[in-house]
């Protein structure tokens, strides 16, 4: 080849190198489904039964916020609890004979140990008229200082995990009222947020 470089040198077959195809590109393992967010867990219910009610003006001092203080004698209702609301016939709550004054309420609870455990968040749902104060075991954790009508949901609040307990837990509500008023409502829910 090299002395006559003009010249065609016929070798024969020459094997043609066998050329591999691209590898293809490993499967993607399927996508994890989002994580569904933690279903609210209902605690104390909406217009729901095992309300203790009576007038402000006939308990004195502070004791009825404690958790042992005796609500025997007050009266059992379901709320929505008060009256001048069409809401309250139509939930089948409570109509209040007590009107146009405050009104003391509480509720006893229990809440799944789950939830204890798992340190979850808990909202706290408030429909009042007029204002209402809230305490959950003796501690304030909702106080209004406006007056207004009843509106699903009024005030939501967020409460701490660690203030609630398994069992013997109490929740207290003053609603402000006044003389000669033509309405006053109650209605609450407490529900889990997950952790």
């Amino acid at each position: 080849e090299k002395a006559l470089p003009g010249i065609g040198i016929n070798r024969g077959l020459v094997a043609a190198k066998k050329v591999e195809p691209p590898a293809k590109p490993a499967a993607k393992p399927p996508a994890k489904p989002a994580a569904k967010p933690a279903k609210a867990s209902v605690v104390i219910a909406q217009s729901s039964a095992g309300w203790k009610f009576t007038a402000a003006s006939a308990i004195k001092g502070e004791g009825w916020l404690k958790v042992a203080f005796d609500d025997g004698k007050w009266t059992a209702g379901k709320t929505p609890i008060g009256y001048g609301e069409p809401s309250i016939a139509q939930k089948k709550g409570t109509t209040l004979s007590l009107q146009g004054q405050p009104v003391l309420f509480r509720r006893k609870f229990a809440v799944d140990k789950k939830l204890i455990d798992s340190k979850s968040k808990f909202r706290l749902q408030v429909a009042s008229d007029n204002s209402a104060t809230v305490w959950i075991n003796g501690k304030q954790v909702d106080k209004e200082d406006s007056d207004h009508e009843a509106i699903y949901w009024n005030r939501t609040v967020e409460i701490a995990a660690g203030l609630l307990k398994q069992d013997g837990n109490v929740v207290s509500v003053l609603v402000n009222n006044t003389k000669g008023s033509s309405d006053t409502f109650l209605d609450l829910q407490l529900e889990s947020t997950g952790p």
